[in-house]
Order: C-alpha cells, then sequence, then structure tokens
C-alpha cells in the first residue's frame, strides 16, 4: 500500500511565538501535516508561487499588508484567516473575498487547528468537486447550444437545398427540351450547354449542405478505413507542396465502418486541403488510425488528422463546422468544406472534434463505430440484363406542384412513349385516379404536395390498382425519407434533379416486366416463380388457363410463359385467347415435347413466341424472355401485316 502525500499547510504569521505555537500543535499528528511559515505577503506569494499549497492559514495582519490579500474567489487553494481582534463584520469581509473560514487567535482555537485544517480541506474537496461539475455542465451546455445551433442551420440548409433543387431541376428540364429543338449547329446550343454545367454544378452545391444536414445520400458498405487511407494517401500526398511532409500511422487493424466509401473519402481530402493552407511555410501532415472501446464498451476508429500550421483561436475554433464559415479571403473556397466534413461523420454515427491554438497547429479527431461484423463481404449487386429493353408505353399519372418541374417530367415521359395525366396537387390527384384509375398503369409523384403529399397519392392509386408502381420524386434521399416516416422502406425514390435516363431508369426498378406463368405442376409452378422473381420479374403464377384468362383481365402483363399441356386448355388456345385481348402480347412457350410435335409448329406460327424444352434451363429462360420483350418493343403496332405470321415465330431451342 502507497502512503498518502502529507497534507502541505502554508502558515503566513510574523508573530514568531504564534507560528511556533501553531507548529506545535501539528506536531502529534506526525507525518500527515507539513508545515511551511511564511512572515510577510511577499514570501507568502513566493512560497504559493514555488509550490501550491493544499491548505494556507494567513494572520489577516501582516507587516506588509492584510492576509486577506491572499483570497482569491475561485483560487486553486483554501485559505483560512486568523486574527486576534475578530468580530462578524470581518468574518463577512473575509468570507466574500474568497476564504473559506474565519478564526480569532485563541488558546483553544489555535489546539484545533488541526481538526480545523481536516474539516476545510474536506470543505474544499466538495467545492473541487462542484467546481468540476459546474464546468462540466457549463461545457454540456456549451455542447448543447453548439449542437442546436448545427441542427438549425442544417434544418436551414436542407430547406434550401430541398427548394433550389426543384429549381434546378426546372432550370435543367428546360434547358433539356431547349436543346431537344435546336439543331447540332445552332449557335445557341453552347450557351444552354453553359448554362446545364452551371445547374450541375449548383447540384454539387446542394448536394453539400444536403450532405452538413445529415441528408445526402450513403451508399452504405464495409469500409477497410487504413486500406481506404493508404488509396487516398496518394492523392494526398499530389496535393501537398514539397514543403510539407506527409506520415502515415496505420494502426486499426483492418477494422472497418459500415459506411459510404466515397463520402469517407472526401472527408480525408478536405481536411488534408484544410491542413495544406494552414501551412504556407511547409510543415507536417499527419494521418493516424487506431482502434478502441468507448466508456459505453462500444469500439471505434480513431482518425486523426493533425498539422504543424499555424492554428486557429477559441472564436475561430467554436465556428469552424458552420456552413459558410471560412477564415480565407473572398474568392477561395465556399465555407461548406467542414461543414459537409461535419454531416457525413455524423451520418455514419460518429463523432468530430478539433483541437487548436495559434501557432500550435490543428488535429481533428474523427471517431466512426466499428461494422457489427467486420469481415463480412458486401452483397452482390444484382445483375441488370444487358438485353434489358426499354420501358413499354404506359399511361402515367404525374403528381408535381412546381409547373417548371412537372413540365421537365411531363416532357421527359412524353420523349419516353408514355401518355401522361397531369395533377398538382393530391387533390387533383386522387380525382383523376377516380375518373381514370383502372387504366393508370404508373404513378410518377413528388413526396410534398399540397393537401396530403406523395404518401397519400400512393394510398389513393394503390385502393384503385395494386398493382400499378409508384416512382416517388424529392430533394431528399430515400434513407432520409424513410427515417422521417415520410415513405415506408424500399420505395422508389428519385432524387431531385435528375434527367431523363434516371427517369425512365427509376420506372424500370419500380416496374418490373410483369410475367404471367401457368403451369399445372405445382411444385414447377412455384420454383420457376421464384427463379423468376429472383430474375428481376414480376410473376403472376397460375395453375389452370381459366385462372390466367381471369389475372389478364384483372392487369396487364408483358410476357406469358405457358406449358403447352393445360388440364383445362392447350396453352396454344390460351395464347391465342390472349393474344386476341392485348395483340402483341409475347408468349414463351414451355414444353417436353419433341421439336416437330404439330402443336408445337402451330403454336410458334403465331409472332412473338418461342420455345423453352423441359426440364428448363432458367438462366436460358431468362434470356429468352428478355429477347422476346425486346422484340415486342421494337415491333410495329399490332394491325394487318404483309408479313406472313409464321415468319414472326422464333424457335429457340433452350435445352
Amino acid at each position: 500500500m502507497i502512503d498518502a502525500a502529507p497534507i502541505e499547510i502554508l502558515v503566513v504569521e510574523d508573530a514568531e511565538a504564534h507560528a511556533e505555537l501553531i507548529a506545535r500543535v501539528f506536531e502529534p499528528a506526525g507525518d500527515r501535516f507539513r508545515l511551511r511559515v511564511a512572515t510577510d505577503l511577499r514570501e507568502a506569494r513566493a512560497a504559493i508561487a514555488a509550490r501550491l499549497p493544499d491548505l494556507v492559514i494567513a494572520d489577516n495582519r501582516l507587516p506588509d499588508g492584510r492576509g486577506l490579500e491572499l483570497a482569491v474567489p475561485g483560487g486553486d487553494y483554501p485559505l483560512v484567516m486568523m486574527t486576534s481582534h475578530g468580530d462578524e463584520t470581518a468574518a463577512v469581509e473575509a468570507m466574500k473575498a474568497g476564504a473559506l473560514d474565519y478564526v480569532v487567535k485563541r488558546v483553544e482555537v489555535l489546539l484545533d487547528l488541526p481538526h480545523l485544517a481536516e474539516r476545510a480541506l474536506r470543505e474544499w474537496g466538495h467545492i473541487l468537486e462542484r467546481r468540476r461539475t459546474e464546468a462540466e455542465l457549463r461545457q454540456r451546455e456549451l455542447e448543447l447550444r453548439h449542437a442546436q445551433k448545427l441542427e438549425a442551420i442544417g434544418r436551414l440548409a436542407s430547406g434550401v437545398a430541398h427548394d433550389f433543387n426543384n429549381v434546378l431541376m426546372g432550370i435543367a428540364g428546360c434547358v433539356d427540351v431547349a436543346v431537344s429543338k435546336l439543331a447540332a449547329d445552332h449557335p445557341a446550343r453552347a450557351h444552354l450547354e453553359d448554362v446545364r454545367g452551371a445547374a450541375r454544378r449548383a447540384t454539387s452545391i446542394t448536394a453539400r449542405l444536403l450532405a452538413f444536414s445529415r441528408r445526402g445520400e450513403l451508399a452504405r458498405a464495409p469500409v477497410d478505413i487504413d486500406e481506404l487511407i493508404r488509396q487516398v494517401a496518394v492523392v494526398i500526398r499530389g496535393l501537398l507542396p514539397a514543403d510539407i511532409a506527409l506520415g502515415v500511422v496505420l494502426d486499426a487493424e483492418d477494422a472497418r465502418v459500415e459506411g459510404d466509401a466515397g463520402q469517407l473519402e472526401q472527408v480525408l481530402l478536405n481536411l488534408a486541403a484544410n491542413a495544406r493552407d494552414a501551412m504556407p511555410g511547409g510543415g507536417a501532415l499527419r494521418l493516424a488510425t487506431r482502434t478502441r472501446r468507448t466508456d459505453d464498451g462500444a469500439q471505434v476508429i480513431e482518425l486523426t488528422v493533425a498539422d504543424t500550421g499555424v492554428g486557429m483561436d477559441e472564436a475561430t475554433r467554436t465556428r469552424v463546422f458552420e456552413p459558410f464559415f471560412t477564415t480565407k479571403e473572398v474568392g477561395r473556397g465556399t465555407g461548406l468544406g467542414l461543414a459537409t466534413i461535419y454531416g457525413i461523420v455524423a451520418q455514419h454515427g460518429g463523432r468530430i472534434e478539433v483541437d487548436s491554438a495559434p501557432g500550435a497547429g490543428t488535429t481533428f479527431r474523427v471517431e466512426l463505430p466499428c461494422a457489427a461484423d467486420e469481415r463480412a463481404d458486401p452483397p452482390p449487386a444484382p445483375e441488370v440484363p444487358a438485353a434489358a429493353p426499354a420501358a413499354r408505353a404506359r399511361l402515367v399519372l404525374l403528381v408535381e406542384d412546381e409547373p417548371l418541374v412537372r413540365a421537365t417530367v411531363h416532357h421527359y415521359l412524353t420523349e419516353g412513349g408514355h401518355e401522361v395525366l397531369e395533377a398538382a396537387d393530391a387533390e387533383r390527384a386522387a380525382a383523376l385516379l377516380r375518373e381514370h384509375g383502372e387504366r393508370v398503369e404508373l404513378v410518377v409523384t413528388d413526396v410534398v404536395l399540397p393537401g396530403g403529399g406523395g404518401a397519400r397519392v400512393a394510398e389513393l392509386s394503390r385502393a384503385v390498382r395494386p398493382d400499378a408502381p409508384i416512382v416517388f420524386m424529392s430533394a431528399h434521399p430515400a434513407e432520409v425519407l424513410a427515417a422521417e416516416g415520410r415513405l415506408p422502406p424500399g420505395e422508389v425514390v428519385l432524387q431531385k434533379p435528375f434527367a431523363r435516363a434516371d427517369l425512365l431508369a427509376a420506372i424500370e426498378r419500380a416496374a418490373p416486366p410483369s410475367v404471367l406463368l401457368v403451369e399445372n405442376e405445382r411444385l414447377t409452378l412455384d420454383a420457376v416463380t421464384q427463379l423468376l422473381t429472383g430474375a428481376g420479374f414480376a410473376v403472376v403464377g397460375v395453375a389452370r388457363a381459366a385462372d390466367a384468362l381471369a389475372s389478364s383481365a384483372a392487369r396487364r402483363f408483358d410476357v406469358v410463359v405457358t406449358d403447352l399441356g393445360l388440364p383445362d386448355l392447350p396453352g396454344d388456345e390460351l395464347a391465342a385467347r390472349l393474344g386476341a385481348e392485348r395483340p402483341g402480347l409475347p408468349v414463351l412457350f414451355v414444353t417436353g415435347r419433341a421439336k416437330g410435335d404439330p402443336a408445337l409448329v402451330r403454336a410458334l406460327a403465331a409472332p412473338l413466341t418461342a420455345v423453352a424444352y423441359k426440364p428448363v434451363d432458367i438462366d436460358a429462360m431468362v434470356a429468352q424472355l428478355w429477347s422476346l420483350l425486346a422484340a415486342a418493343k421494337a415491333a410495329p403496332p399490332p394491325g394487318p401485316s404483309l408479313v406472313p405470321a409464321a415468319a414472326h415465330g422464333a424457335i429457340t431451342d433452350a435445352r
């Protein structure tokens, strides 16, 4: 056991007899106390400066002043005042000045000084604890005010970005429409391309505002931080002048975070660029990582970016993460760099701190939570068939309250071959659904609308046409809308501003090709349904021709897959009936019959038909379906044809 250090007491007393008496009083306590003696204020101040005592006991009347002058409110040591001629007024004065206690020199009081010292030190301990608590509380309040300030700015930034994205969407759309109507050599095209480029640059600014407000979109996957830094360090080295040394110390033991590698790379590059600008005369930049556990046991990766630059004063340090705040001269930087970093780190569930002082450099520390399964590989991205055809023409309900955006999306849809019904609010959308609901095959709606919003439009649409796909438009990404409860997860959300190709791709995601599968063998029906669904098709499986006819009457299918041998109607007759209801419907026959079978030859005489032989190769079947869909898209409108029907059939051996 280690012995406790003695309590050091400074006695300030000019009367030698009194000082000697006080020393003798403490002698019985042995090594518990250690006394130093000063005879005036000058000696006392020198002794305190040389080594801070645990307790000061001072006479009030000294040769060069009053002992009360040693009292400092909020000081670093406790002071007990002594006097030979005290009264209540003097005691009040001493307490106001910052003394811990006030005693009158009497024999019984002096004899009790060791107990008084113990009592004073216990009270001083309570005072120090209260000071620490109050300091922590003030710091927490400061951090809370700062967080609230940043949150308020973030909401403002998000709102500005949302509204600005709508404006940019209208600008970009008008440019697209204008360019499409001009000849390739028209002199105005160059000016329009300049406008389009400016809109793209403005979009990057709104993206950074959304990142600061934690409403940017993240492509989440396990990211090896050390490996990321190894790759980015090569780029950072190219950003630094020759007089800035780059040091990299990686000790995160291949730990991973669940996040967006591109966004985390932006954090590193922005911090490195800031460090470079803070070292105009050269210096050193250090990147370091390590893993550690927080007080609550969570494992985090700590990323440090430290420079030896000019540093920041406290007023600047407390504002560095505010958007548009910058210490650079006009024209150098937007003030969004560190604000963006703050938002990215927060989106990743982490925190960022900065230490800096003028002339002492700056250190940023980023803490990111480790991924739950650090070694897990990201799930493979779904494969999109190379032969996927463009979306077929549909009747689309478009709901958007911004006129320019509505006109732009209308133009994109009609260019894609779709027929469009327009509504500016949920009420008008409801009226159109009541009038045309059974014909509406797709809904494209903004999330924020007058009279109920996009979620309400989706509810109304699904009540009329449950199978009609829905594409939501918003200036915020899908994960933010889901987190805020505006939309359920899994909906297709198109983030503004977007181009025509983005819209058509979103329609393909929301409206995968629909397949009517007719197979009387239950096990085969279930297996093929699951396999085609996994390949990206929307499948309705039935076992009888009667059920197939009923399903076709209830909804529109893009392609039919049917067995030739059905219990209630031959497959070729079913295909003929379905084709009579909807000319141009492609059909894939599945059969175990031989190639020359008369029924099979007769079935394949119809246009847009193909065959897959049992046992079916599912990959070959998927390829056949995409080929049929592409052929149907390219085929002329149904009507009289000079080409013999048999010439249209495509016999494919899928064995």
